[in-house]
């Protein structure tokens, strides 16, 4: 699922990381994530646990394919269709495009795909 949108004249893409994203635009990437999502990354655990799951989103430039910002969701009880909690745990945006309109867009986005998507019962924002 992927949301388009257009912030002072440039149009912007909300969508999950892929592995493409890794391969060309790491460092961007990385810069944009907590310490906490790197490791796992890095460690390639990301996908690794059955309880829990993580969820990367990140924001395109869809002329300059740039990456401008990434958005971090924690599922709690993942594989329970009963008790999902599901945490925004970090909002990171480049310096150059720092608004709060385009975090206020990751977050939103956020919060739909928990409480749509992941169907959570509780939602805590700690951004």
């Amino acid at each position: 699922m992927s949301y388009v949108f257009i912030i002072n004249g440039t149009t912007m893409c909300i969508r999950d990381l892929n592995d493409m994203d890794i391969k060309h635009f790491y460092y961007d990437v990385m810069s944009l994530l907590s310490n906490e999502v790197r490791m796992l990354i890095i460690k390639g655990d990301l996908y690794t646990s059955f309880e829990n799951k993580y969820k990367i989103s990140v924001v395109e430039d869809m002329n300059s394919h740039m990456i401008l910002g990434t958005g971090v969701v924690y599922i709690e009880n993942a594989s329970s269709k009963l008790s999902k909690v599901g945490h925004i745990k970090h909002v990171g945006i480049q310096s150059c495009c720092n608004n709060t309109e385009l975090k206020t867009k990751i977050v939103d986005y956020l919060k739909k795909y928990c409480l749509i998507d992941e169907k959570c019962i509780k939602m805590n924002v700690l951004v």
